[in-house]
């Protein structure tokens, strides 16, 4: 058994025991935790690669890519995209960090560099429900030898990673798609996100901080969106009415 050099990401899910005391004579809320459980093992090859790994355990879930695989950034990156949008739409927030390095990852184990950087980048650094990604992980795009794929995977960057106030490079799951057809239209998205906050008064002091960093973020884009709707003429008068109709936290 040896190394190889793995994508790797380590998640937590915010909250988790919260989740569980809820659960207790809840059959609707052991159905949700189920249902999150289960998303997380379906986004395993699901777009074919087989060099993806995934382990769940209690409120943790490590996922990662064989680093040399064709596409494997873009697709590595996709699926902790989707599943923060997708865990976030059902009221639960993650917190994770990614790099790369030498791993292990098979079904019974996992262990190497790679998973203990992953794992103290989001127990010491993220602090607040975001994946952040490793200087490392970002010098990696520099390596592929492929121009074409080069420039894809960092117009990918740009679009999907974030600079936060604490200069962290962030993978941005609040600013989605605005394709209103889509499972996730940014108004219905946005009022789910408005949901964490419904019971902010009486949360503890930790959790608050961390709520506030996503207010601020959603205020943010909400902000974006009204003033897209002044400079683009080509919005049509729903759609204009549908943003207008957004509301800031307060």
């Amino acid at each position: 058994m040896t190394y190889e050099k793995r994508l790797c990401c380590f998640i937590d899910i915010l909250g988790f025991k919260a989740h569980i005391d809820e659960s207790k004579n809840n059959d609707s809320k052991i159905d949700s935790i189920a249902n999150i459980l289960k998303l997380n093992r379906e986004i395993v090859n699901e777009d074919g690669l087989i060099s993806k790994k995934i382990t769940h355990f209690s409120d943790s879930i490590v996922i990662s890519y064989k680093y040399d695989e064709t596409d494997n950034i873009f697709f590595f990156l996709e699926d902790l995209k989707f599943l923060s949008i997708e865990l976030a739409a059902k009221g639960y927030l993650v917190r994770g960090g990614v790099t790369v390095d030498d791993l292990i990852h098979e079904d019974n184990m996992i262990f190497g560099p790679a998973m203990v950087e992953a794992y103290e980048l989001e127990s010491k650094k993220a602090f607040y429900p975001r994946i952040i990604i490793s200087k490392l992980f970002i010098e990696t795009v520099s390596e592929i030898k492929d121009q074409h794929r080069q420039k894809d995977t960092l117009n990918y960057f740009n679009s999907a990673l974030r600079i936060d106030d604490d200069r962290k490079f962030y993978l941005d799951y609040i600013e989605v798609s605005p394709d209103l057809d889509n499972e996730h239209g940014i108004v219905e998205y946005l009022q789910k996100l408005k949901l964490f906050f419904k019971d902010f008064d009486n949360q503890r002091d930790d959790v608050k901080l961390k709520l506030v960093w996503l207010k601020n973020k959603i205020n943010i884009y909400i902000d974006k969106l009204h003033q897209n709707v002044e400079i683009n003429e080509d919005l049509n008068q729903e759609t204009i009415d549908l943003y207008k109709s957004i509301t800031k936290i307060n």
